[in-house]
């Protein structure tokens, strides 16, 4: 039977104190449990061959903790954990959560959002073109993933809704779980699962990590709401089964449920175990033996070992609770060396496509168990062709480290070998470490050793990183965990070049809200362009409508932003900006961000620009393309092409979606030829290029969020993204001007990280 959806709410805060200031901070947590259970048959994801589940053994949920801690005030930081049983997290429907939670909770920065799965081989496949999946019968990847989502954000919206006071310890523990599953032998090969009973094994191939690190949470009734358990086992008992179930993670929160309370919320973090799992590799008689007389099955048995393990970290510290600690969370997208596929590997993956191609072409029902084992192998030959033209390919991960006390919590998306997460815990200089993998689409990451012993989970064809990434992705994570043990927070400076500035939209100051909508937000330099106001329809219909303003951005120290969809903030003087394209110059920062952008016209997104609303539409402007591609420009009204000598386009670099950044243009002074500049995070130009000024020229009224007052068709080339400083001089700033305020903002704004 499919079972119909659960959902279990509960909430708490915490007291904490900032490391780097001393002043005491308040933890806003809240928790949601909701169930992502197909509700019809579904393919289940884990194995080489199609497996569809009629059945559902247990529930699979998704489990929420979010965190927020404010000081006098002012938002801090943000961490929303989100543990799922699914097999890992791919990139797709992580982006369609986060844009979830942009549209439900505008003023929420979703980069401090992450999810991982605890790699349970029965749930849903969460890939297109990964099985053979019948057309009818049975729900559709892109089905269960819109589902999927929707759930997850209606746990997130809830757990942010719900949070009240209370307090945290954490604990540690351990439970035998992991098993090494990589056999090695007398020839130094290794295999996975491979026998032990036989003359040639030596010996299991790495280390396993026995450790239970758990994390508890009170609220102010002293009520248990909230543990976090972490295990370095994937669950995967029952990974053959054509059922969902959610592995040993549903016993275990049963049980803890049992003895805690049903209001409990569990999340289960998988620590790192490509090497591993529960699966018993040797004296299995006697571990059956022991399992046979308590008489319980083999999940329930796991379940037992780490129930035990939690309540015995529990007895221990229950009355160790902290009410001021630290939280910290940093969000980085790092560069790992890709694993290189040499040309033996490529004819290997050619030879294996060809063959599995064949014998489906023969009989369409192989495609059962040969269509996943040739996509495989194609990902091998695909990689190699393209290091024809990119001889050092790279893996883009985005990497999450928090500080929560004394604790460390670590992110990676790999099945990460054990070895790469003993040395990130023996580096830290936390107390206690948690390394959660599976924080995004999950391949192996083996060792060295591994490599050379060969087999599934080492070879080429499972793992896009190696082990020269796996050095770089230990490094890394240490020195990002280190840092929030030696860091203080950047002190804000706030000296601005005052000479020529006309323009000073600060979302700190100067906003007024009215309906939960910016209405206006007002210059804070005395010149003529006074206030930015929202002319249209606040319905918010077709893109039309007012900003929202969002508030205490963890990601940029605390400050406000304004949240821009398709809406303009117009200023009614026509003509406050007219001389800075006929003669003056102008230089403008900008502090923002960008979100995924919905096209009007195509490729022209604008933040910010004063085009004559008619005739040849002079004056500057700046947006995005479509996929987020970064340019700017100025019109002097000679002629009417978009992108000609007389109205030219500077194109910087495609900006990363959530992240940001401080960007900045200069265009001379003088009635000849000038040189407009455009900067990205720095005071080298990206992109420059020569324009000839027109002193005739008569630009029109500013608009933020748009290139103009533009009333034939409001809304249709805006942008979609995030304003929290704007700055304008009307003359070009000298380089060392131009460096004291990128500095000025880097640091206000906590991006001095920023190259």
């Amino acid at each position: 039977m499919f079972r119909k959806p659960i959902v279990i709410v509960a909430f708490l805060v915490n007291i904490l104190l900032s490391p780097a200031v001393g002043l005491a901070a308040e933890l806003l947590v809240g928790t949601a449990v909701a169930d992502i259970t197909p509700t019809e048959p579904v393919a289940v994801s884990g194995q080489f061959h199609l497996r569809i589940a009629k059945t559902v053994e247990t529930p699979i949920t998704a489990n929420v903790i979010a965190l927020e801690s404010c000081e006098e005030g002012l938002a801090r930081d943000v961490a929303i954990m989100v543990s799922c049983d699914l097999l890992y997290i791919p990139s797709e429907v992580l982006e369609l959560i986060r844009n979830a939670i942009q549209e439900r909770l505008p003023g929420l920065d979703t980069m401090k959002l992450f999810l991982n799965g605890t790699h349970t081989h029965t749930a849903p496949v969460l890939l297109l073109d990964k099985y053979p999946i019948p057309n009818e019968g049975v729900i559709q990847v892109e089905q269960y993933r819109a589902f999927l989502a929707q759930r997850v954000a209606d746990a997130i919206v809830r757990a942010w809704n719900s949070r009240s006071a209370g307090s945290v310890t954490w604990g540690l523990s351990h439970a035998v779980v992991a098993y090494n599953r990589r056999a090695v032998y007398a020839d130094g090969s290794a295999r996975m699962y491979g026998k032990t009973d036989i003359a040639e094994f030596r010996n299991l191939e790495g280390y396993e990590d026995h450790d239970v690190n758990t994390l508890f949470f009170w609220n102010d009734s002293g009520e248990l709401v909230g543990i976090v358990v972490n295990v370095s086992c994937p669950s995967q008992e029952v990974e053959s089964r054509s059922a969902v179930n959610a592995d040993f993670w549903h016993p275990v929160r049963e049980a803890l449920r049992e003895r805690f309370g049903g209001q409990l919320c569990i999340l289960g973090w998988t620590g790192a175990s490509g090497d591993q799992s529960p699966h018993l590799m040797y004296r299995k008689a006697a571990d059956e033996r022991m399992r046979k007389l308590r008489r319980l099955n083999r999940l329930e048995e796991i379940a037992r070992r780490i129930v035990r393990a939690v309540e015995d970290a529990y007895e221990t510290v229950k009355n160790d609770r902290h009410a001021d600690v630290p939280l910290i969370h940093k969000v980085e997208t790092i560069q790992l060396p890709m694993r290189l596929v040499t040309e033996a590997e490529y004819i290997e993956g050619k030879v294996e496509v060809e063959k599995a191609a064949a014998r489906i072409e023969q009989n369409s029902e192989a495609a059962v168990r040969e269509y996943r084992r040739m996509k495989w192998y194609e990902m091998t030959v695909n990689r190699f062709n393209r290091q024809r033209t990119d001889p050092k390919p790279a893996y883009e991960m985005e990497l999450h480290v928090l500080r929560i006390g004394d604790v460390a919590i670590c992110t990676n998306s790999f099945e990460l070998f054990t070895d790469y997460g003993i040395q990130m815990k023996a580096r830290s200089k936390a107390v206690q470490t948690f390394v959660v993998q599976l924080v995004g689409p999950g391949t192996y990451l083996p060792t060295e050793k591994a490599i050379r012993g060969g087999h599934y989970s080492a070879v080429v064809h499972s793992s896009l990183v190696g082990p020269e990434g796996g050095n770089v992705l230990v490094d890394r994570t240490v020195n990002n965990i280190n840092s929030l043990w030696t860091e203080s927070r950047p002190k804000a400076k706030s000296e601005v070049v005052t000479k020529g500035l006309i323009l000073d939209l600060d979302a700190d100051r100067g906003i007024k809200v009215v309906n939960e909508r910016v209405a206006s937000w007002r210059n804070q330099v005395d010149s003529k362009a006074k206030t930015f106001v929202a002319t249209r329809d606040a319905s918010h219909k077709m893109g039309t409508g007012h900003p929202v303003l969002k508030e205490k951005v963890p990601a940029i120290g605390g400050h406000n932003t304004v949240v821009f969809r398709r809406q303009e903030l117009i200023n009614s003087d026509e003509d406050a900006f007219d001389h800075l394209i006929t003669g003056s110059g102008y230089t403008w920062f900008a502090v923002m961000s960008v979100y995924s952008q919905v096209s009007g016209l195509k490729d022209v997104n604008s933040f910010f620009g004063n085009l004559r609303n008619g005739g040849k539409y002079e004056g500057f402007w700046a947006g995005l393309k479509d996929d987020n591609t970064l340019w700017m420009g100025s019109r002097n009204g000679i002629t009417f092409g978009r992108w000609d000598k007389n109205n030219p386009q500077l194109v910087g670099p495609k900006l990363k979606k959530n992240r940001y950044y401080v960007i900045a243009g200069r265009m001379g002074a003088g009635t000849g030829k000038v040189t407009i500049e455009l900067f990205v995070n720095g005071t080298k130009p990206v992109a420059y290029i020569p324009f000839p000024v027109n002193p005739k020229a008569n630009s029109s009224k500013m608009a933020i969020g748009q290139e103009r007052d533009a009333t034939n068709h409001p809304g249709h080339e805006s942008f979609d993204g995030e304003l929290a400083r704007f700055l304008m001089w009307d003359r070009p700033l000298s380089n060392l001007e131009f460096q004291k305020i990128l500095s000025m903002l880097k640091n206000t704004y906590g991006l001095t990280n920023l190259m």
